[in-house]
C-alpha cells in the first residue's frame, strides 16, 4: 500500500516548481517581446526622422535658392499692404515666378508650396491657386506661431485641403517681416523615404477623423476613408 500522506507534499512540490518554471518562461517570453517592440520602436523612430531631415535639406536648399530671392520677396511683401485687386495682380506674378520651379519640387518629395500673409491669411497655394483668403490661424497652428512667434515650425499637420509633415517659415524683406511659407509632403512620401532606410518593413498612418474633417474644405473630406482596424 502507498503511504497517501507521503504522496501530497512530493505532488505539492512538484506543481509550485512546475509552476515556477512556467512563470519564469513566461516572463522571459515577455522580455523577449518587450525588447522586440523597443527594436522595432527605435528603427521607427530612426527612418523616420532620418526621412524627416531629407525632406527639411531638400526644403532649405529651395528656400535658400528660390524663395529668398529678392525678386520673389519684394513680390511678396507688397501683398501685406495691397488691397484686392492690387492682391490678384501680386499672386499672378508670384505663381508666373516660380511655377516652374514649383514643378521641379516633385522630385525631392514635396508637394507643396503654400503663401501666407502675416495675419494668417491664405496668400497663395501653388497645389490650389483658386484657393486663397481664408484666415488659418484659427485652424493652422503651424502658421500662426510661425508669424506672431517669428520661429520656423517642422512636424505633422492636417490642413483645410489635406494633411501632411510641413516645414513653415517665416519670411522677411528689408527687416520686416512679411509673412511665412510652407512646403509639405503627404505620408506617401514620407512613407517612401522610411522605405529605403528599412525596406523589410512597412509603414501605414492614421489620423483621427476629428482632426481633419473639422479643418477641412466641404469638397475635400471624400478624399479620407474610414480605418479598418
Amino acid at each position: 500500500m502507498v503511504n497517501n500522506r507521503g504522496i501530497f507534499p512530493i505532488l505539492l512540490v512538484f506543481v509550485v516548481v512546475a509552476a515556477a518554471g512556467g512563470g519564469l518562461l513566461s516572463r522571459d517570453r515577455l522580455e523577449r517581446q518587450q525588447q522586440q517592440y523597443k527594436q522595432h520602436t527605435e528603427m521607427l523612430e530612426i527612418s523616420y526622422r532620418a526621412a524627416i531631415h531629407t525632406y527639411k535639406i531638400a526644403t532649405d536648399i529651395y528656400l535658400r535658392d528660390t524663395i529668398r530671392q529678392s525678386e520673389v520677396l519684394s513680390l511678396f511683401a507688397r501683398g501685406w499692404r495691397s488691397d484686392e485687386a492690387g492682391k490678384v495682380e501680386l499672386r499672378r506674378q508670384l505663381y508666373n515666378r516660380l511655377q516652374g520651379s514649383y514643378q521641379n519640387l516633385w522630385q525631392y518629395r514635396l508637394r507643396q508650396l503654400h503663401f501666407h500673409l502675416p495675419d494668417g491669411e491664405s496668400f497663395l497655394r501653388f497645389h490650389q491657386p483658386q484657393r486663397f483668403g481664408d484666415k488659418l490661424f484659427g485652424v493652422r497652428p503651424s502658421v500662426r506661431i510661425a508669424n506672431t512667434e517669428k520661429r520656423a515650425v517642422i512636424g505633422f499637420e492636417a490642413g483645410r485641403i489635406i494633411d501632411g509633415f510641413r516645414y513653415v517659415v517665416p519670411l522677411e524683406y528689408q527687416g520686416q517681416h512679411i509673412g511665412s511659407v510652407e512646403t509639405s509632403i503627404p505620408f506617401k512620401s514620407l512613407q517612401g523615404a522610411m522605405t529605403e532606410y528599412a525596406s523589410e518593413r512597412e509603414y501605414q498612418f492614421l489620423v483621427s477623423a476629428d482632426l481633419v474633417q473639422e479643418r477641412l474644405f466641404p469638397d475635400f473630406r471624400s478624399v479620407y476613408a474610414p480605418s479598418p482596424f
